[in-house]
């Protein structure tokens, strides 16, 4: 593999991983510290109810992460987000699209036929 497909592969992997996993990170560490610090630090009836950080933390993610969850499974199969994701994506480039999981299966069970 010669330099520059290796460098725009790294800045491929560099883009995917800083933008679906390290900002995803900090966002959430950034918000629950937020919040904390600047909301129920200082109200002293959510402080009573969350009386350390961490507890705060932990229940975030308990109920956060559940609460995501339900909202992805929502945008895939309830809303009309992503079939119009979709749409656009196909319009964009209607060469590179999904191909629906056992559509087009050929005689030895692959995509391309006999090929493999």
């Amino acid at each position: 593999m010669n330099l520059r497909r290796l460098l725009f592969r790294a800045w491929y992997y560099f883009r995917i991983g800083y933008s679906t996993y390290l900002t995803f990170l900090l966002g959430f560490l950034t918000t629950i510290v937020t919040v904390y610090y600047l909301a129920i630090n200082n109200i002293s009836l959510l402080k009573f109810i969350f009386p350390s950080f961490w507890l705060f933390g932990i229940l975030a993610l308990v109920v956060g992460v559940p609460l995501a969850i339900f909202m992805g499974l929502f945008h895939f199969k309830r809303s009309q987000a992503y079939s119009a994701e979709v749409d656009i994506g196909v319009e964009a480039n209607p060469y590179y699209y999904k191909v629906t999981p056992g559509k087009g299966k050929g005689a030895a069970g692959s995509i391309h036929g006999s090929e493999h």
